[in-house]
């Protein structure tokens, strides 16, 4: 008798197909509680959702605000504190805080969209951490207009606080590379870091010209003294010049920020009572808009 065969290649495609339909089926019959859970446990089962490489770098771009904003707001508030009647001080102070306030509202959103972890716990310190930054920066200037003069306990809170956002915006920032394997442009984090150095040189500068108390309480992020941080912040300009010497845009830009730096370098590296606080905080604040100004335009080809 002959039996009509089934060429293998055929037979392994039909039970193939047979099998999906075949565990849809087994699945149906199964109690309702424990598909959700098979499905729940699976879920479970997969990685946490990490940052993608947008993400990651609009993060770090949102904490370098967070940073800088809080080295401008202090700088402000002791420029404002040596002339407590200058309005075009305190629009400078109000301006730096809502910059602030913004870049904190953004990272509030980010961490709202992060499922739990290490990364969402630290941004969602910021809000709170700023929250206590505002209301002590607004009793400080509150006591400047009616008093004429600081409150040092008051300052000194304000600046331990500031203080506290940094290096809570510096912890997320690592956490963030970490968790999403994204790694910076050089050249952007080199900008990065000279900005927020001249920011921390020239809130210490400030801080020091409103009182000689004040020198305790500065709320920068770095204890090194500003004639360290001057020579460093010198060797970090040059490397970024040697960097970008064959774009021709940066080196005109760069050769801006030479010359403003050259006319202030000596005050920052022998700081004394002859050098006048209103200059230094000019060509300081200039050097800053022009590495921002630069840190822009390279985030866009980078």
């Amino acid at each position: 008798m002959l039996v009509k065969t089934m060429p293998s290649s055929s037979l392994t495609k039909e039970v193939s197909n047979k099998r999906p339909v075949g565990a849809l089926r087994a699945l149906r019959r199964l109690p309702l509680t424990l598909v959700y859970a098979l499905v729940t446990g699976l879920l479970s089962s997969l990685p946490a959702h990490a940052l993608d490489q947008a993400q990651a770098a609009d993060l770090l771009a949102t904490l370098f605000k967070v940073r800088s904003s809080g080295n401008l707001v202090m700088n402000g508030y002791y420029n404002f504190s040596i002339a407590p009647g200058d309005k075009d001080e305190r629009a400078v102070v109000t301006k730096r805080s809502e910059e602030l306030a913004g870049s904190i509202g953004r990272i509030n959103e980010m961490a709202a969209k992060l499922e739990e972890g290490p990364l969402r716990e630290q941004l969602s310190q910021l809000p709170a951490i700023h929250k206590q930054y505002a209301a002590l920066l607004k009793d400080n200037i509150a006591d400047l207009i009616e008093r004429q003069y600081s409150d040092i306990r008051l300052v000194a809170d304000m600046a331990q606080v500031n203080q506290n956002l940094l290096t809570a915006a510096e912890t997320a920032r690592k956490t963030a590379i970490d968790a999403s394997g994204y790694q910076p442009d050089v050249m952007v984090e080199q900008l990065r870091d000279a900005t927020l150095l001249m920011e921390s040189m020239m809130t210490k500068y400030s801080a020091r010209s409103a009182s000689t108390v004040s020198q305790v309480f500065q709320g920068a992020q770095s204890d090194e003294p500003i004639d360290v941080q001057a020579v460093e912040f010198d060797r970090q300009l040059n490397a970024i010049k040697t960097a970008l010497s064959g774009n021709t845009d940066a080196s005109k830009a760069l050769k801006s920020i030479e010359s403003s730096w050259f006319f202030i370098k000596n005050s920052y590296i022998n700081p004394n009572e002859n050098n006048v606080s209103y200059v230094v905080n000019l060509y300081s604040n200039k050097i800053v808009d022009k590495l921002n100004s630069l840190l822009q335009n390279l985030s866009k080809t980078s």
